[in-house]
Parts: structure tokens; sequence; C-alpha cells
């Protein structure tokens, strides 16, 4: 390479250099501290020598490198004797006397040095310069005596530099010393290079160049560093390194692709078994830990536990599991933090300790992910085992269920030992059946009897404590219900007390807990409300304990008042299952387990899917089996006939959609009994059920008599009061005097708004007959009025010979204001009916039926066979795209808007319904003649409207759509939604946007 051009480089170098030194002024300098202020100044001198020293060595004129020389001198001295500053603050060396003089000698001397250097282009005083006319510079120094003091100050104040920083050194730990080494070392460097330049011999000298220069820039460069990047990066890396090995729990690493990154000497100890390497992957180390964990498969934190052998004893290890993801959501790693779990375990079973996982739940809510299953298990007469045997032999079976339930359930269930003898298992999982499965086998290989109970905790419900509760309450209803629980004390008592008073109640509540349990399970019912409706078809008339026996095994048919008396079991039953703490989950379900669909029940008037769920089975399944076992006051009567009752009582009394679900079980399970005749209408009659259940009985006869007051008075021709009786004072406030004296006729009894009307009603009754009878507004005497049942007939008083007209009043107010009364009584009942409707029935978002809804009105009109039916499903096509496009207002909105075309398309019979989400359905209903072509072209007719309306929006999507025709091989509403949900399928796989038809 050439001078020239390696002089080049050099000076590209050095103006990068520059521009380095004024950015480390400014950064310094916006940190507001006397430490980076006098930094920033040293920063600024560094650039100015270099600067200096460039412009000296390019420049041909003597006095243009004399007076860049002295700059580049001068801006060396306020640069050491601002580091010296920075240094005091940096290492913060405190104030002392011999401290604050050499200061103030090196401030004092500075400014001596600083107007000789200003000086030496005019008067050289400082040092004189020697033309050499070499390339690189064109002169060389001659040292005078101030030039000489000048280097001695500056290596002076490097010393004091130097000395700053090891007094700082030596008094803080090794691991912080790294920075003021790198001091040391790149100020020495500076300085030596200098004093090569400038002491080294031979005549070449003006041919080198000054590399110092560069060192000063350095050294700042290394003193920013060192100041404010140091303690919070590279320490901070050094401490996290420190903080990592030092932790008590174990740490793994692994990189986006599953590779081994880094890990911590304590998961070393916890795994002593496991040989990590550079290579190894995340499903080598999850197989060496028995992990049943897919990283790729969990997106987020996820709980779990495993065990390891240390010091030849097992071990509980608790697994925290977190994919690490950048800002854009992408998996740049996977953690795997692993805690000892001794200390929070229960020393019996190796299961969490629940107060330990109380603080866990409270501290990572969703650590364990949704859905999710929780399980509890418990040992049946377990006191009475301790009481026996001993609390070993307890302890024994409880460390047994334990271990049984580790076998059983996956590796991945996290366990807990729960209050007493409750184990705990909670388990990621979809579905509750998956759990169930579980907990069967561990019944199954138990020696003793065990009882469980199941809870769902989903993302809409996430509070595992809650759902802990839950399944506990669920496993306590089963307990009750078991003979070999303590717990059934309570139960057992209550049924004999029934039994008392209703000899049938064993054999009835062994049908009844059969049934129930069979169509709740069909239903898809939940552990907890399978465990509720077993008690509930045990003790839903426990109230009647509270009836007088009399009245409750009366053979005939019941008075009103005794009617009354039977109606207020469902109350008593209500207080009585309140007033227990182990009854009380069902308390609501038997008071209302005699409401009727249509809202006519009692004791609220509850109506559709505002009845609770267990009450509208309950109902069923006991008026079922009144229905086909004899009672007191009626024989059975056939399976067959009992099932048309039912499906006659559907949507009135009881839940179509239940009802349909009812019949279809006992079609399939046994349908040799309906092959028995129905009987003729006479049996018939006698066999249907007491008013307890069915609501189309005879009207209950009234037997009660009681006397009407009423008054009697006489009328001339001329309508004139000729006599009243005692009475008459009473119902209108007038004396005999006040008749006699004011010479009162009838039309005076009536309002003067009337009397024209009420004259013409007489005149017209007596043209028709001899007798009068009408009801009319009476006005008494102080001007108020009232309601009066009036009956009038003339005849002839032979003594007088004259005309008379008897006329009888009997005060009808009291019927008036109760017929008013109960007219506001159905006009608040109407009212609450439809605010029940809004709240129970629609969907808030859009105002269509929701899905309960419209399957039970659906099965309503299945049952009833009237109408041909043809089922639509739909779907929104790319709505998550619309959604993300447009914001989830504008999605509402678009849903909203779909809901109201499909209203509009249909007719006033037909039905929509919103499943949820993006999903529609409608039932269109025809009559029996309709042609399938023509049914088949109207419902093509609401495809083609409803995409159009939706096209047209701007930026709107197509709809799709599946339909199937209800024919004699679908009877009720799962299988004819399941054939148009495959037509769905069918649409959506041809490309969206399409219509079909299943077959």
């Amino acid at each position: 390479m050439s001078i020239r051009a390696f002089v080049g480089i050099y000076i590209v170098i050095s103006i990068v250099i520059i521009l380095l030194d004024f950015l480390l002024a400014l950064k310094s300098l916006k940190k507001g501290r006397e430490m980076g202020r006098y930094l920033g100044y040293a920063c600024v001198g560094a650039a100015v020598g270099t600067a200096s020293y460039i412009l000296s060595i390019l420049s041909d004129s003597y006095f243009a490198v004399s007076f860049f020389s002295s700059v580049y001198f001068a801006s060396i001295d306020v640069m050491l004797v601002c580091v010296c500053i920075f240094m005091k603050y940096y290492t913060k060396h405190s104030m002392g006397k011999w401290t604050q003089v050499l200061r103030k000698f090196m401030i004092g001397y500075m400014i001596f040095d600083l107007t000789a250097l200003l000086i030496n282009p005019f008067y050289e005083v400082v040092v004189h310069y020697i033309y050499r006319g070499g390339f690189v510079s064109k002169y060389s120094y001659e040292m005078l005596p101030l030039y000489r003091m000048h280097l001695l100050y500056t290596y002076l104040l490097v010393f004091v530099i130097i000395m700053l920083i090891c007094y700082k050194l030596h008094r803080v730990p090794t691991d912080y010393q790294k920075q003021y080494y790198l001091g040391i070392h790149g100020i020495a460097a500076v300085v030596a290079v200098n004093a090569v330049y400038l002491f080294m011999p031979g005549t070449s000298i003006y041919n080198l160049l000054d590399f110092s220069v560069w060192g000063y820039s350095l050294i700042a460069a290394v003193f920013y560093w060192s100041c404010f990047e140091y303690v919070s990066h590279g320490m901070l890396n050094q401490m996290k390194n420190i903080v990592f090995d030092s932790v008590d729990q174990g740490i793994v690493l692994f990189d986006y692709e599953g590779i081994l990154m880094l890990k911590n000497e304590r998961a070393e100890i916890l795994f002593p078994e496991i040989i990590f390497h550079e290579d190894m992957e995340t499903t080598e180390f999850i197989e060496k830990c028995e992990l049943s964990l897919n990283p790729d498969r969990v997106c987020e934190k996820y709980v779990c536990q495993c065990y390891t052998k240390f010091e030849k004893q097992i071990l509980p290890i608790r697994c925290d599991y977190s994919p690490l993801k950048n800002n854009k959501g992408q998996i740049i790693g996977h953690l795997f933090v692993f805690t000892d779990a001794s200390l929070d375990t229960d020393v019996l079973t190796g299961f969490h300790n629940m107060e330990s996982f109380w603080h866990l739940y409270e501290n990572s809510l969703n650590s364990f992910g949704y859905p999710l299953a929780v399980a509890i298990c418990d040992i049946n007469g377990l006191k009475v085992l301790n009481s026996s045997f001993g609390h070993s032999r307890g302890d024994q079976e409880i460390q047994k269920l334990s271990n049984t339930m580790r076998r059983c359930f996956p590796k991945e269930t996290y366990f807990v030992r729960g209050q007493d003898a409750n184990l705990i298992a909670i388990y990621r999982c979809e579905e509750e059946q998956e759990i169930l499965t579980y907990l069967e086998h561990v019944k199954s290989d138990m020696s003793v009897n065990i009882q469980y109970g199941v809870s769902m905790v989903t993302e809409a419900d996430p509070d595992i404590l809650k759902a802990i509760k839950r399944a506990e309450s669920a496993m306590q209803a089963k307990k009750m219900l078991s003979e070999d629980s303590s717990h059934s004390e309570v139960i057992v008592s209550l049924v004999r007390a029934l039994e008392e008073c209703d000899s049938d109640t064993e054999a009835h509540v062994i049908r009844t807990q059969r049934l129930g349990r069979e169509l709740g399970v069909r239903l898809k019912l939940s552990d907890i409300e399978l465990s509720n409706l077993s008690l509930l078809c045990l003790l839903h008339d426990i109230g009647k304990i509270g009836i007088p026996l009399e009245i409750l095994n009366k053979p005939g048919k019941l008075t009103e008042a005794e009617w009354k008396v039977i109606q207020t079991h469902v109350v008593k039953g209500y207080q009585i299952a309140k007033s227990s703490h182990e009854l009380k989950d069902i308390a609501d379900v038997i008071l209302y387990h005699h409401e009727r669909w249509d809202g006519r029940g009692y004791p609220d008037g509850l109506s559709k899917e505002s009845i609770p769920l267990l009450s509208r089975i309950i109902s069923i399944v006991d008026a079922y089996d009144a229905m086909v076992n004899d009672r007191i006051y009626r024989p059975a009567i056939p399976v067959k006939e009992a099932l048309e009752e039912l499906k006659r009582c559907a949507g009135k009394q009881f839940d179509p959609s239940i009802v349909s679900e009812f019949i279809q079980m006992i079609y399939e399970k046994s349908p040799e009994k309906l092959k028995e005749n129905v009987r003729g209408e006479k049996n018939q009659r006698a066999g249907r059920v007491s008013s307890d259940y069915m609501e189309d009985v005879e009207t209950i006869q009234n037997n009660c008599v009681r006397i009407v007051p009423f008054s009697r008075y006489i009328l001339d021709e001329k309508l004139k009061i000729i006599s009243v009786d005692a009475m008459f004072e009473t119902l209108t406030g007038y004396s005999r005097e006040d008749v006699k004296k004011s010479e009162m006729c009838q039309l005076d009894l009536i309002f003067p708004e009337e009397r024209m009307e009420y004259a013409c009603l007489v005149a017209e009754q007596e043209r028709e007959g001899e007798a009068a009878y009408f009801e009319h507004r009476l006005r008494r005497k102080d001007g108020s009025e009232c309601y009066v049942l009036c009956f009038g007939k003339p005849y002839y008083d032979s003594a007088e010979r004259k005309g008379r007209s008897e006329i009888i009043i009997t005060d009808n107010s009291y019927i008036h204001d109760m017929e008013a009364v109960i007219s506001q009584a159905d006009r608040k009942s109407y009212n609450q009916l439809k605010r029940w409707e809004k709240k129970y029935r629609r969907d808030s978002l859009t105002g269509l039926l929701v899905h309960e809804a419209f399957k039970s009105d659906v099965e309503m009109k299945l049952i009833e066979g009237k109408y041909k039916v043809m089922m639509l499903m739909m779907d929104v096509d790319r709505f998550k795209n619309y959604n993300d496009t447009f914001g989830h207002k504008a999605g509402d909105d678009f849903l909203i808007l779909v809901a109201r075309t499909l209203e509009k398309s249909l007719r006033k019979e037909d039905m929509a319904c919103r499943m949820g989400g993006d999903e529609f359905a409608a039932a269109i209903f025809f009559e029996q003649t309709a042609s399938e072509r023509m049914m088949e072209m109207r419902v093509e007719q609401i495809f083609k409207q409803i995409n159009d309306v939706l096209l047209s929006l701007k930026g709107g999507t197509s709809l799709s759509m599946g339909a199937v025709l209800a024919g004699k091989e679908w009877s009720h509403f799962n299988e004819l939604y399941e054939a148009a949900d495959k037509a769905l399928y069918e649409s959506k796989r041809k490309g969206r946007g399409c219509f079909s038809i299943y077959h």
C-alpha cells in the first residue's frame, strides 16, 4: 500500500472517530449528572484534539501548523483534566485536603499551559517547529522547556487517573473489576504509543503518524461503556448467569427448533440420571423426564407433575412449561422450570398440599390452560374404618387410592391432596366423559368403595377453586345416596318420614332414579347435574311430610281448599332442603318441579327455559312413573298410552325437547311394552294421572256454600221507592227517613250520565219478559259508587189494586274488583312471561331464539305431526377475516344484519335461531300436501335472498347453507340437526357460498 493511500485511510478513520466522539458527548451530556457532563466534555476534547492534529499534518503553512498543534496540545490538557474530575465521581472518591490541593493545582496549571500554548503561534515559548519536507508531516517538534513541562503535566494527570482507578479497583468485588482493568490498560497503551511517537530515536520521526490521538477517543469510549453500559448490560448479563445458577429451581431452555440452549446446575441435580448434551432435543428430554407433554400442541403456559430418583428416593417434581414468544407471537424458545415439590407435598400421598396449591393458583391463574376437568375422590366409610381398625388402616387405603389414581390417570395429570381424605385430579381434556372413564377404572381397582365428583373448568368459567367445590358437592350428593357412607343418614331419615306418608315411596324412588339417570345421560348432563338429579328423584316430594295424611291419601277428588294445601308441599320441600347443607343445591329445583312449560304451574308461574332444567326433567319422569304404576286414586295405564299423554301435554305442561328424548329412550329400551293395547275411553279417562301431574283433569268440585247479603225495595208505577228494608241503608247509605222525606225514585240511585242507558235496558227487559236481571253502577248517598247485581220483577198488589215492582240488589263490588285484579294479574303474568322469554329464550345480540329454545319449539312441531318440517343450517363464510378487517363492532352489526334478513325471509309460523358464533338455523313448516320440489324451491329462495343482501354490503361475505327434510326416518330434533349439519359441511366443502340438501 502506498503512503498516500495509507494517509487517506488514516484520515477517513480519524473523521469517523471524531463523529463518534461527538455522538458519545451528546449521549453523555443527556445523562444530566456531573459524571456524564464531564465525560461529555472529555469526549469533545478528544474530538477537537483529533481534528486539530489532522489539520496540522495536512497544512503547509508554518503558522497553520503551529496554531493547530497548539490547539491539539491544549485539547489534550482539557480532556485529561475533565477525565480526572470524571474519575472522582466515577470512583466515588471523597474529596480530602490533599485531593483538593491537587485539583486546584491541575486546574491552575491547565490555565497557565493553555495560555502559553495559545501564545506560541505568535511567540514561540513552548515548542519550535523545524521544516523537514516529509510526506506525512512537513514539520517536526523542537521541544522547549515549557513543552517538557506540558508533557510532565499530562503524564501527571494520567498517573492521577490510574491511581484513582486502582483506588477503586481494590474496593470492589472481583466480578466488578473488569471495567476498571480495561480503563487502566487503555490509558497505559495510549501513553506508551504517544511516548514512542515523541521520543523514538532517529530522524524519520516526521514520517510517522501519531496513533495516540485515536487512543484518547478510545479511552473516552471505554469510560462511557464502563460507566453507563457495563452495569446495565454486561454486568447485568453476568448477574443473570449467577442468578440462573443460584436459584433453587431447575431451569432448562430449548430454542425454537427444540435444541438445548442452556441448563443450570439445579436441573442437573434434580435429574441425576439424565445426561445433558448439546444436541439434546425437547422430545428426548420430555421422554427421559416422563412428561406427557407435546410442545408443538401446547401454546400457553402449562403445569404438570413428574417424579425423579434423588438419593435413592422418589421425589415429586413440579414442572412449569412456558413457550417463549416474541412480540409477533412467534415461538422462539421452550422453557422448563422444575421445582422440588417435596416441601409442598403431602407425605402420605405424594400429592400437592391444598394450601400451597392455593398459592400456586393465586399466582398463576391460567397455568393449567383450558378446558380442564377436575375430579375429586374419597373413600366411603373412612371414619368407620379408622374407628374399627385404627388410623393406620385408613392411611393405607388413602395411599392405595393415590397410587391407583396415578396409575389410572394420564401422566400429565396434576394431583392435589384436598381437605380430609379428598384426593383431587386436575386433567386437561375436552370432554367430561374422558375423566369419568379414568375414575371408573380407579373405582373398579379399589377393594373399598369410593365415591367421586367431576366438574369442568372452561375459559368462560375459569375458577379452579370453584370447580373443586362443585365437584365436591357432586361427590357429597352421591355419598348421600350410598349406603356405605355416613352422609346417607340424613337421606335415610327423610325417606323414612316420607314413607310414612306414602307407602309406595321406596319403589317409586327406585324407578324414578333409574329413569332419571338414563334420561340425564341421554341429555348429556354433567356429573354434578346427574348427582343432583339422583337426589331430586329421591326427595322432590319431601315436602309432603308436612301435608295431612287424610288429604295426601284421599282416594276421591280433592276440594279447592285441599288442592291448595297439596300445592304447599313444594314450598315445604324447599324449606327442608334449604335448611340442610347437603341438600341446599337442590332446593330450587324442588321448589319449581311443578312449574309448567306454559307458565300455568305453581308456585311462581315460571315458563319454558326459565324453569330449572332438573325441574323440567323430574316433572316428566315423575308423571310417567305415576301413570304406568297403580296409585290410590286410580289404576296404572299402558306404557304406550302414557307416552301419548306425555306427547299431548308437550309444549303445555312439559318441555317438548325433553319429552321427545324421553319417548325415544322408552322406545329404544322397552319396545315390547309398546305393543300393549290402548284402553277404551272409559278406562283411559280413569287412568289419567291426578291433578298433581296433568293439566287437563276434570274441574275440582266446590262444595262450599255461603250467604250473600241483599236488599229488597218496592217501586210504584212511576218508579218511586215506596218501601225499603233494613239492608237498604247498608248498601246505599239512604235511610227509610231519607227515602220518605225526599220521595226518592229508582233513578236517584243511578249516576246521571248512565240514567238514559239504564232506563232503556229496563224497558227492553220488560218487553222481553216479566223479570229483569243485570249489573249496574249504584250511586250511594255520599256520592261514592258500588257495583250491584239487580233483579227486578213486576207484580200486582191486590190490596192497593196497583202495579208494583220488586227489586232485589246485592253488592257486587268485591267480584268486580276481583275481576279487575285478575285482569291486572293476567297482564302482569303475560308481561312476566315476555320478560322471561327475552331473558332465557332470545339471543342478546340478534334477538333470535337460542339453541335450547329453538330445539324445544321445533320438537313441539315434530310431536304434533301436523306439518312437514325442513331444517336449515347456515354459516357465515370467512367471518373471522371480516371481523379482523373491520373490527368486532362491524362484525356484530353484520351478524345482526344476517339475523334480520333471515327473519324477513321467513313466514310467521317459521322459526329462526342463532346456534352460536356465526352459525344460524331455521325451521320451515309446510302443509302435509306440499311437494318436496316446492319445499326445495322455497329454501333456495331464502338462500338467495339472504346472500343477495350480504354480498351487497361493502366488504360483505357470503353464507353457506345446508338443508334436510324431516321424513319418517327422522322423528326428533337431534337427528334433523345432525343431517342438516352434514349438508352444511358439504356446502363448505364445495367452496362456500353454496347450498346443499341432505338426501
